[in-house]
């Protein structure tokens, strides 16, 4: 199973893995939260019991506030009893009250001194409260006590890169690999992020070449790879080795990853690397081609982009979303006709994609004629009713098409009937479309 604070396959991570040590503090609640209960529920008090479950319930729902007196009572009642202690301090760090879980902690460690789990909390918490040499000395002992696990070595790790000890953060990672060589994929890529971190991109094509020579069939390393030399703009040994990626997995027979948006994706930093739009992250993608694709569009090459993705959808190779992806492409650098084109091939494949019909109705939009386009617009929020992009679209074009008749005083049947029809729509929209988004209209 996973290791937490080492799983994730970022390059490094998603939007603004500036906050890689954050990651490491929501790894190791994970590590501490998860461990194995120490006391029975049927031990505890009734009227001890009953605050708990409470406090216990409200906190899994994320009503932290309304736990945290809940969990107060519980805890004065019976402040050794491990589980209620964990709940309390879990309640007090989200409420902001990080003292005082420290101290809970405090006395956890101090009661429980060969706690795997409660040292790794602790230090957790030391770390967000910036006692960086706290943190780590419950690390290092946990090391020095043979509790070298990837998760401490992680952790132990990432302060040393924040302090700018690059070299010494990676050796401790290397002596993950010797130590638990079943987890070499997670610690090759924590590596890999504090290279990044640290702005030494180009060390991360030698090492994921490394990786993959052991690890040769992990998806993550190869779109690591890949995506770092197109981040260096070694675009055509990235290129290479997409086709050398999707060679070598058709000859697994690996499945496909799950759709779009159902896994976390990752990423290099903001600047260098984008979610990605058609294929997500921690699983094989459809296509690594694709992935790398979509690397050069939100990295703003889209040229790149439609270079890789025109010769893959000739070839029939692109399933819908890429192909959708491919159409707005080409409709927003210009190229209307080819763009139109293969707009009017996606919806004879795929009659009821409404994105089809979207871009359909924007390839009217180019040529001017809004009466069409919103009869467009129509069919696509028809078949995507709850699609934020759809509901703006069609509320736009309605918008510059019936500016001068919505102004048109109140009686007019042909009047009243684009105002409803636009106020119908735009109701929908307050229900479906982020507060942030409205600027799109």
């Amino acid at each position: 199973m996973p290791h937490p604070t080492i799983s994730l396959p970022e390059v490094v991570t998603r939007k603004g893995v500036g906050t890689g040590l954050s990651c490491v503090l929501v790894a190791l609640f994970l590590v501490a939260s998860s461990a194995p209960a120490q006391i029975d529920d049927n031990d505890v008090p009734h009227g001890v019991a009953g605050d708990w479950i409470v406090g216990h319930r409200l906190l899994l729902e994320g009503k932290t506030a309304d736990a945290l007196p809940y969990l107060h009572m519980a805890y004065r009642a019976l402040p050794d009893v491990p589980r209620i202690a964990m709940d309390f301090q879990a309640a007090l760090v989200a409420e902001g009250y990080l003292r005082d879980a420290l101290n809970i902690m405090d006395q956890l460690v101090t009661a429980h001194p060969d706690s795997v789990s409660f040292r790794l909390r602790r230090s957790a918490l030391n770390l967000q409260a910036g006692n960086e040499d706290k943190a780590l000395s419950d690390l290092r002992l946990l090391r020095d006590q043979g509790h070298a696990t990837p998760e401490v070595l992680g952790a132990e790790a990432r302060i040393l890169a924040s302090r700018g000890n690059i070299e010494q953060a990676l050796d401790v990672l290397r002596d993950g690999l010797h130590l638990h060589p079943e987890s070499g994929t997670f610690l090759y890529l924590d590596m890999s992020r504090i290279l990044q971190q640290a702005g030494r991109m180009e060390a991360i094509p030698d090492l994921m070449e490394e990786a993959r020579s052991r690890y040769p069939d992990e998806p993550d390393l190869w779109q690591v790879n890949i995506r770092s030399l197109a981040a260096l703009e070694r675009h055509d040994e990235a290129v290479t080795l997409a086709r050398q990626a999707e060679l070598h997995f058709a000859t697994l027979g690996a499945e496909p990853g799950p759709p779009a948006g159902s896994e976390e994706p990752f990423e290099l930093e903001p600047d260098l690397l984008a979610e990605s739009a058609p294929v997500p992250g921690h699983a094989q993608p459809e296509s690594f081609l694709v992935d790398l694709a979509d690397f050069y569009a939100q990295r703003g090459q889209p040229q790149r982009a439609v270079d890789i993705l025109q010769p893959l959808e000739s070839e029939g190779a692109l399933d819908l979303t890429p192909s959708l992806w491919l159409a707005r492409l080409l409709l927003a650098t210009g190229r209307v006709e080819e763009g139109a084109a293969l707009v009017d091939r996606i919806l004879l494949e795929w009659p009821s994609a409404g994105r089809g019909w979207f871009l359909k109705a924007k390839v009217s939009e180019s040529i001017d004629d809004w009466s069409t386009a919103i009869d467009y617009h129509r069919r696509a929020v028809e078949l995507e009713p709850y699609d934020p992009e759809i509901r703006l679209g069609i509320l736009r074009a309605m918008l510059l098409a019936w500016e001068r008749d919505l102004r048109q005083p109140e009686g007019t049947p042909d009047r009243d009937r684009k105002m409803e029809e636009f106020r119908r729509h735009a109701t929908v929209a307050t229900t479906t479309v982020p507060d942030g988004n409205w600027h799109h209209i």
